[in-house]
């Protein structure tokens, strides 16, 4: 059975201003509009009850009452992908805040003080390279590696 959404986009052709108002609403406000009443819901949206039964017919729902099943099974979905987005944002901060914890127990002055004092600097990822290269701002002499004008690093 297709998702309410992607009945409504597939019959999104039939449909005049209205319904597509309705069924805005109806998305954007699935969980209450899943627990209330045909009536009720007609005098929420200021339309008639058979306005709203017409809509179903019209995005492929035998009624109402399938209606409400599938706006509360969005409504579900929903929830699901925030509450995913939250585990993955939570788990994601946990993971920066680790490796923030780790970057500061290490000593980067003894690091660079080493770096800056090397006479010669291997980078083995050639993709890397040419990257590293413009940041470290390396300057050899002329002729030390081949080139006339100094060492450029080739990336691919």
């Amino acid at each position: 059975m297709a998702g309410l959404k992607a009945r409504i986009v597939e019959k999104s052709s039939d449909l005049n201003p209205s319904d597509k108002k309705i069924l805005n609403y109806l998305l954007n406000n699935a969980a209450e509009c899943s627990e209330l009443s045909l009536a009720k819901l007609a005098k929420k949206l200021y339309v008639s009850e058979s306005a709203i039964f017409r809509l179903c017919k019209k995005v492929g729902l035998s009624g109402y009452s399938e209606l409400k099943y599938e706006l509360a099974d969005f409504s579900k979905g929903e929830k699901r992908m925030v509450k995913q987005q939250d585990t993955f944002a939570e788990r994601l901060v946990k993971n920066l805040r680790s490796e923030l914890s780790y970057f500061r127990t290490l000593d980067f002055e003894s690091f660079y003080s080493t770096l800056n004092q090397t006479e010669n600097i291997y980078i083995l990822h050639h993709r890397l390279a040419a990257g590293v290269y413009r940041q470290l701002s390396l300057q050899p002499a002329p002729g030390e590696c081949g080139q006339a004008d100094g060492c450029h690093a080739i990336s691919d």
